[in-house]
C-alpha cells in the first residue's frame, strides 16, 4: 500500500509520533483492513447504499437555465426509474461518515446551489466550497499512502495527527467514519458505486445509462459486450448469443463480480456445458456483486510479444458543480509471452498483484507509443490523439452512468483508476474502474511524483479558490483547459449554460474530435 504514515515535528519535517498519535494510526490501520474485507479490491472501494435522492431540478426562483435544469432533472429520473429503492450495490456500511456528523442533501434548484453564477455571454463564475481562510491542514484517516501525504505538502497543506478543529481536508478510504468532516474537504464522494464498485454495479449503471437515452450499452462498443449471468435478461442474451453456430469458436472471460486481482477467473471458448448447466435456466435476478461473461479481447496488440492494459486517471474534483478531469497513467505488462487459445494467468492478466515480482511491468505512455509506432505501424502520436481523444469521452460516459447516484458535498473529491485495453485493430476497449487506487511514483512511467503533486494543487484551488483557474469564465470544456496534465473532461456549469444536455448514444468516433480545443460539450 505505502511506505506507511510517519509524524510531523513543529517544522513540518518527519518525526516519531507520540503515544497519542500511534494509539490513532493503530486505529487507522485497523480500519483500512476493515475496509479492505468489504469491497472487491484492497486498492479500491466504494460508499455504498442507497440510491440517491434526484440532485437535478428546475429553478423554483426562474433564475437561470431553468430548460437545462428541467432535462437533467428529467434525466435523472429516467436513470433512477429502473432503480430498486433500498438496494445496497456493494456490502460495506451505508455512508462514508457518522449519521450524526452527516451534512443534509441539498438539491440544486438554482445555479448558485450547484455551485457556480451566470455571468452572461456564455459565461460564469465558480463559487468555493470551503472556507479559503482555514489553515491548510490535513489529516489521513484509513489510509497509509506516505507519497499522498507527500503531495499535498507540496501543496502547501502540514499533516496533522491530532483531533485539532484546525484541521481542513480528511485524506480517507470508502466508508471510513470520518466525525467532524462535514464543511471540510474530504477524498470521498458518497454513492461512487457505479464507477468503482463490484464489477455488477459498474455494468449496471453503464447499461441503464445507455437505456435512459434509447441505445445499447454493448452496442456503444466502449466494452467487449458482457453478460451478468445473475441477471435475467443479461443471462438469457447471453446464453442466445453464445449459442450461435458463428460464436462456437468465440473466446469469454468469466468474472467473479466481488472479486479482484484476477481470483476466480475462468477462460472459455463457446458455450462450454458446465456454463449452460448451471446458468443456462436464467431464473436468478439479483442486484449484487454479479457474475460476468464478457467476450476476450483475443487479438490484443502485444507488446514486445506480451499482453498489456493501460491505466489513466478520473478525477472529480468536485460536485458543487461537478468538475471531472482526465490524466494519462501507465502501461501494465504481463511476464510472459502471450499465447492466444491457451490461459496462463502470467500471459494474460496483467495487473500488477498477479505480476508483481515480474521485472518490466511499468512503461509509459511515451515507451508505448514508440514501439506502436515502430513495431506495430500505428501512426505517430497515437497514444496523444486518437487514443487520449477517446479515452476522455469514455471517461465522460463512465461519470455520467454514475451522475445522478453520486452525493454532492462540499469539499468532496475522489480519484479513480480506469484500465483500457488497444486490439490490434486499434479498437480501444474500456475495461474497469477502480475507486481509489493505489497512490505510488510508478518507477519508469515518469508520472510521480508529478502528478500527485498537480493533483493536489488542483483539487486545493477548485474548492478553496476556484476563480484562480475559471479567469475569463473560460475554464470549459470547448476552450480545451488543462491544469498541468489534468484535462477537463466534463463542467457541469458549462453544460447547463448551454443547454445542451450530455447524450449516451452519441459518443464519438475517434475521427470527429481530432482538435481538443475544438471538441463539443457531448
Amino acid at each position: 500500500f505505502g511506505e506507511g504514515d510517519a509524524a510531523f515535528d513543529a517544522e513540518g519535517q518527519l518525526g516519531e509520533p507520540s503515544k497519542e498519535e500511534q494509539a490513532q494510526l493503530d486505529t487507522n490501520e485497523i480500519m483500512a483492513e476493515v475496509n479492505d474485507a468489504a469491497f472487491e479490491d484492497p486498492e479500491q472501494g466504494d460508499s455504498v447504499g442507497e440510491v440517491d435522492e434526484l440532485t437535478g431540478v428546475a429553478s423554483e426562483d426562474g433564475s437561470g437555465d431553468r430548460d437545462s435544469l428541467e432535462d437533467t432533472a428529467e434525466l435523472g429520473e429516467r436513470l433512477h426509474d429502473d432503480d430498486i429503492e433500498s438496494e445496497e450495490l456493494v456490502d460495506g456500511d451505508e455512508d462514508d461518515e457518522d449519521d450524526e456528523d452527516e451534512e443534509e442533501e441539498e438539491i440544486p434548484t438554482s445555479p448558485r446551489a450547484y455551485g457556480y453564477v451566470d455571468i452572461g455571454d456564455g459565461k460564469f463564475t465558480l463559487l468555493n466550497q470551503v472556507n479559503p481562510n482555514s489553515k491548510k491542514h490535513f489529516k489521513m484517516v484509513g489510509t497509509k499512502f506516505l507519497t499522498l501525504a507527500h503531495a499535498w505538502e507540496s501543496a502547501g497543506w502540514r499533516h496533522r495527527y491530532d483531533a485539532s478543529p484546525a484541521v481542513a481536508l480528511y485524506l480517507t478510504k470508502p466508508i471510513t467514519k470520518v466525525p467532524g468532516s462535514v464543511g471540510k474537504m474530504i477524498s470521498q464522494v458518497s454513492k461512487s458505486s457505479c464507477i468503482g464498485g463490484s464489477k455488477g454495479a459498474q455494468l449496471r449503471c453503464k447499461v441503464g445509462l445507455a437505456d435512459a437515452h434509447g441505445c445499447s450499452y454493448n452496442d456503444l462498443r466502449i466494452s467487449p459486450p458482457q453478460y451478468n449471468l445473475l441477471q435475467r435478461d443479461d443471462c438469457l442474451e447471453y446464453m442466445r448469443v453464445a449459442a450461435l453456430p458463428e460464436n462456437a469458436r468465440k473466446q469469454w472471460i468469466f468474472k467473479d463480480g466481488g472479486a479482484f486481482h484476477g481470483r476466480r477467473m475462468k477462460f472459455y471458448e463457446g458455450l462450454k456445458s458446465e456454463v449452460k448447466k448451471k446458468y443456462g435456466k436464467c431464473t436468478k435476478n439479483r442486484k449484487d456483486a454479479g457474475l460476468i461473461m464478457m467476450e476476450y479481447v483475443a487479438q490484443p496488440v502485444l507488446f514486445a510479444r506480451k499482453k498489456f492494459d493501460l491505466r489513466t486517471y478520473m478525477l472529480i474534483a468536485s460536485t458543487k458543480p461537478f468538475l471531472v478531469f482526465y490524466h494519462e497513467g501507465f502501461v501494465r505488462r504481463s511476464g510472459t509471452a502471450y499465447v492466444n487459445g491457451t490461459f496462463s494467468k502470467l500471459g494474460h492478466i496483467t495487473n500488477h498483484k498477479s505480476q508483481d515480482k515480474q521485472a518490466g511491468h511499468f512503461w509509459s505512455f511515451e515507451q508505448l507509443e514508440n514501439y506502436l509506432v515502430d513495431e506495430q505501424g500505428f501512426p505517430a502520436g497515437y497514444m496523444g490523439t486518437e487514443f487520449r481523444n477517446y479515452v476522455k469521452h469514455v471517461t465522460n460516459y463512465i461519470f455520467q452512468a454514475a451522475r445522478f447516484r453520486l452525493k454532492r458535498r462540499s469539499g468532496a473529491f475522489m480519484l479513480f483508476g480506469l484500465d483500457w485495453m488497444i486490439d490490434q485493430g486499434r479498437n480501444v476497449h474500456f475495461l474497469e474502474a477502480n475507486g481509489n487506487p493505489t497512490i505510488q511514483n510508478y518507477e519508469g512511467t515518469n508520472l510521480g511524483p508529478r502528478i500527485w503533486n498537480t493533483m493536489a494543487s488542483l483539487v486545493t484551488l477548485v474548492q478553496r479558490e476556484p476563480e484562480t483557474l475559471n479567469k475569463g469564465g473560460d475554464m470549459t470544456v470547448r476552450q480545451g483547459f488543462k491544469y498541468a496534465g489534468w484535462e477537463l473532461v466534463f463542467n457541469e456549469a458549462e453544460e447547463l449554460i448551454s443547454g445542451k444536455s450530455y447524450n449516451a448514444c452519441q459518443l464519438p468516433e475517434y475521427e470527429e474530435c481530432k482538435d481538443p480545443d475544438r471538441c463539443p460539450v457531448w
